[in-house]
């Protein structure tokens, strides 16, 4: 689990969308994500450690190009995700409101489900 927004609600109220094969593709890119960022952060605090025969120009080369490297990974995982979300708002939009009801365990009831819709571009913008 995660403190970023996007773990809060992945594993917080985003649960209730667990049986979804698209939800469960939500949790490797995310990981991946975390796991990249603390690469990238380590490699940028790292001290050059150049020798007699090690130059540090080399050194730094070598830093930037596995920065530029974990930097394009980065990004490939975050289209991942996103991409994996839009397919998993589409799955939720086709449901009907008695599916949608059900799966958050809301009441039933004759009025038809608000706010779905609404509720997704509120998160696809909490987590941009």
């Amino acid at each position: 689990q995660t403190e970023c927004n996007f773990g809060k609600w992945y594993y917080g109220d985003g649960m209730n969308l667990s049986a979804s094969v698209n939800y469960q593709n939500l949790e490797y890119p995310h990981e991946m994500i975390h796991e990249i960022y603390i690469q990238i952060f380590t490699l940028k605090k790292a001290k050059l450690r150049g020798g007699f025969f090690i130059r540090k120009k080399r050194l730094l080369r070598k830093k930037k190009a596995e920065i530029e490297r974990l930097h394009k990974s980065f990004n490939d995982f975050s289209k991942i995700l996103i991409e994996t979300l839009k397919q998993l708002e589409m799955e939720v939009l086709s449901m009907s409101d008695a599916q949608i009801r059900e799966m958050f365990n809301l009441e039933k009831s004759d009025e038809p489900f608000a706010g779905i819709d609404d509720g997704f571009d509120l998160f696809i913008k909490k987590i941009d």
